[in-house]
């Protein structure tokens, strides 16, 4: 309620201010645009300093920032919501936040620290959470726990990392023909000839638009529920048993068995002694 109210007053007070969402779209790009390289070459360069992560987006923002006002002043003479908000301003500053961490990079990574030289190991360790004091807490088998008994053998792991391999590829392609298509080989032609779309090209533009985002929807919100159907059922039972008070039996402290029927409780035995289920 007070998050909805405070985005309605600051939505209306950017209304009256003159400020459009096309403005906030691309100075989006001007505050955020200078962390796109440090976030992925975390994951595609091993050697990136921590100080040359931590340090590039911030100094992007201040290079950014102070490249689209001087533009705007030195264009137009004034720092206004039209002059900062025009062409030439806005694309010195999203180029220099994109485009500074290539030069803050390498300077924080060899020249202010070490190269980090990170081999993810460390993530490879990372393991599933053990439950067996759980269960045992719950007087629950493990292997009635779904998923709780699987353990990861030597060729599950090799099949796993030649699955990621493969995935990692594929992403690297797609990410780099995205890349040139988005920017140069589409952009670039239709800048160079002048080219003004006719009403048909514009249609098959928006068309074309639309299609992307009921497509990028699919795949992020609906795919997902589709894949973990499954999961998502289970979970949804298990729910709807507990609160109808038909969960998975539990071993009482003072023995037998309790399985979804209300039984008078002795003062000192706690609650949670009861509502401890292992879903």
């Amino acid at each position: 309620m007070g998050y909805a109210a405070f985005m309605s007053c600051f939505c209306t007070g950017l209304y009256y201010a003159g400020i459009s969402m096309g403005y906030l779209y691309l100075m989006m790009g001007v505050i955020i645009s200078a962390a796109v390289l440090p976030a992925a070459l975390t994951l595609l360069w091993s050697k990136q300093s921590w100080l040359a992560c931590t340090l590039s987006p911030p100094l992007g923002l201040a290079c950014s920032l102070t490249a689209w006002l001087v533009q705007a002043k030195v264009q137009y003479g004034n720092l206004s919501v039209a002059s900062t908000g025009a062409n030439y301003p806005m694309l010195a500053g999203n180029l220099v936040a994109l485009l500074s961490p290539l030069l803050f990079i390498p300077l924080l990574t060899y020249v202010f620290s070490k190269p980090q030289n990170y081999d993810w190991q460390s993530m490879k360790s990372i393991c599933k959470a053990d439950d067996h004091d759980i269960a045992g807490a719950a007087h629950l088998a493990l292997s009635s726990v779904p998923g709780g008994d699987s353990e990861q053998t030597a060729q599950a792991e090799r099949i796993e990392q030649m699955k990621l391999a493969h995935n990692g590829r594929i992403a690297r392609y797609l990410t780099a023909f995205l890349s040139l298509a988005m920017l140069l080989l589409w952009p670039i032609p239709m800048y160079g000839s002048k080219y003004v779309f006719s009403k048909g090209f514009f249609t098959g533009w928006v068309s074309v638009g639309m299609a992307w985002l009921f497509f990028s929807a699919g795949a992020v919100v609906l795919f997902p529920i589709w894949e973990g159907r499954g999961t998502l059922a289970r979970t949804t039972r298990c729910i709807v048993d507990e609160l109808r008070g038909k969960g998975r039996p539990v071993q009482r402290s003072g023995g037998g068995v309790l399985v979804g029927q209300e039984v008078q409780e002795s003062p000192s035995e706690s609650v949670h002694e009861k509502m401890n289920v292992k879903v």
